[in-house]
């Protein structure tokens, strides 16, 4: 459905408040790795934070890391991982044969994405820039 990805860079900023997420992706052993970094403020305070995803060759979630102000949260139990402000998180699923075909699929997104397989458009939340 989707190419294999060796490296890809997208960008994209709120519409609402201010922000940026500049997520890169990149083939490693047996899968791939995702880094992303999120900043923005939204009727709260501004935030920040830089995520690790570790993900198989099919994007299922294998480990993840935030490193935010406040600390530094992990988890390595094979979930979806969906973090606010992170529209990269929101692709994941998207490039899952499984998934993105509509077999046994808990989740419903009925989002635009590019050839790449990465969201293009997320109304009433994120511009792609």
């Amino acid at each position: 459905m989707f190419p294999p990805l060796t490296l890809e860079t997208v960008r994209w900023r709120p519409l609402k408040g201010e922000g940026l997420e500049h997520p890169a992706v990149r083939a490693v052993d047996h899968g791939l790795r995702a880094e992303s970094t999120v900043t923005g403020e939204n009727e709260a305070p501004p935030y920040g934070a830089r995520n690790h995803l570790d993900l198989g060759a099919a994007w299922p979630v294998r480990s993840f890391a935030v490193e935010e102000p406040a600390g530094r949260r992990t988890a390595d139990d094979g979930t979806d991982t969906d973090l606010v402000g992170s529209t990269s998180t929101t692709t994941l699923p998207n490039r899952r044969p499984c998934l993105a075909t509509g077999d046994n699929s808990p989740l419903s997104a009925d989002l635009p994405v590019d050839a790449e397989g990465f969201v293009s458009d997320y109304p009433t939340r994120f511009a792609r820039l």
